[in-house]
C-alpha cells in the first residue's frame, strides 16, 4: 500500500486568470488526516524502539523490517515526521558539510553549559555533589557549533517502529481511518 493511494480524492481547480479554459484535476487530498483510535499504551505495545544507523532512510528501514520499502510512510507517521529533510538524522559527513555552510567555523564556540548542580561527571565516573564539596560546581563547559548540531542530530536517531507482526493490521486500520 502506498500512503497516497489511501487518501480520498478531491477536485482541484488549477485555473489562473490567464488560462483560456478551466483546468480542474482530480488529485489525492493531502490535507486529509487519518484518525486512529489507539491509546499511547496500546501504541507502545505494538511498537519497538529503534536507533537509525548512519545512512539509513525510511525506505531502507521499511525494507529491512517489513520487506517492503513502500511502507516507509508508516515509520514517518508513527514518529510524527513531516519533513525528512529536517527531522531525519543526517550522516556524519553531511553533518560536517551542513555545519560548515551554517557556521563557517564548525569548532567555534556555540554556547556554554553549566555542569549539573547535583552531579559532576567526567570520563570515568559520576559522583554526587556532597562527595565533591563545592569543587567544580560552577564550572562551565564550552560547546562548539559542531557539538551542538551533532547532539540535535543524534536525538533524531531514536524512533519507534511498528512491530512487523502488527504492520498489516496497522495499515488496514489506517486505510479505514481517513477523515474527510
Amino acid at each position: 500500500m502506498s500512503y497516497f493511494k489511501s487518501l480520498p480524492f478531491i477536485e482541484y481547480d488549477f485555473t489562473v486568470d490567464s488560462d483560456p479554459n478551466k483546468i480542474v484535476e482530480v488529485i489525492p487530498d493531502i490535507t486529509a488526516r487519518a484518525v486512529l483510535r489507539i491509546t499511547d499504551e496500546n501504541l507502545e505495545k505494538i511498537c519497538q524502539k529503534y536507533m537509525i544507523l548512519d545512512g539509513e532512510t525510511p525506505e531502507k528501514i521499511a525494507y529491512k523490517f517489513y520487506g517492503n520499502p513502500k511502507l516507509h510512510w508508516t515509520i514517518l507517521w508513527i514518529n510524527d515526521i513531516g519533513n525528512v529533510n529536517s527531522e531525519w538524522p543526517i550522516s556524519g559527513i553531511a553533518l560536517k558539510d551542513f555545519c560548515v555552510r551554517k557556521y563557517n567555523d564548525i569548532y567555534g564556540l556555540h554556547h556554554y553549559e553549566k555542569l549539573p548542580e547535583m552531579l559532576r561527571m567526567d570520563n570515568e565516573f559520576v559522583v554526587e555533589q556532597q562527595a565533591l564539596g563545592n569543587f567544580g560546581i560552577n564550572e562551565l563547559s564550552e560547546i562548539s557549533n559542531f557539538e551542538y548540531e551533532e547532539r540535535k542530530n543524534e536525538l533524531k536517531r531514536f524512533i519507534k517502529l511498528i512491530d512487523p507482526l502488527h504492520i498489516s493490521g496497522f495499515v488496514a486500520a489506517f486505510e479505514r481511518a481517513f477523515v474527510k
